[in-house]
């Protein structure tokens, strides 16, 4: 069998990767070990799971809106800490996604 170059990790997969490296850091300097995302949705009464604590960096937009502006990837006003559960539901429903997002970061 022929063996193949690993693929390498292009121009935005390295930003992706800087930009994960600054979260991590960022919610180590903050002492955010929880999941933001439940609280508020607990609060709001749309909380119909239990929370797991696994955490994901869940960001205001799209990936794509941040392409031409990496430095807002790691931008506390652009991403917030969110259990998987927590991710997926606020990624699937842009209005709550917006309110969770005033209620912990305020306006952008």
């Amino acid at each position: 069998m022929k063996k193949t170059p690993l693929k390498q990790t292009g121009r935005i997969g390295k930003i992706n990767q800087k930009a994960n490296r600054k979260i991590a850091r960022m919610w180590l300097d903050k002492g955010i070990d929880f999941c933001e995302a439940c609280a508020v949705l607990d609060e709001m009464g749309l909380l119909e799971w239990q929370c797991l604590q696994a955490s994901s960096n869940s960001h205001r937009h799209g990936r794509v809106w941040y392409r031409g502006k990496p430095e807002l990837l790691w931008n506390i006003k652009q991403v917030i800490r969110a259990c998987m559960k927590a991710h997926d539901f606020i990624d699937n429903n842009p209005v709550i996604r917006e309110e969770v997002f005033e209620i912990l970061r305020g306006e952008e």
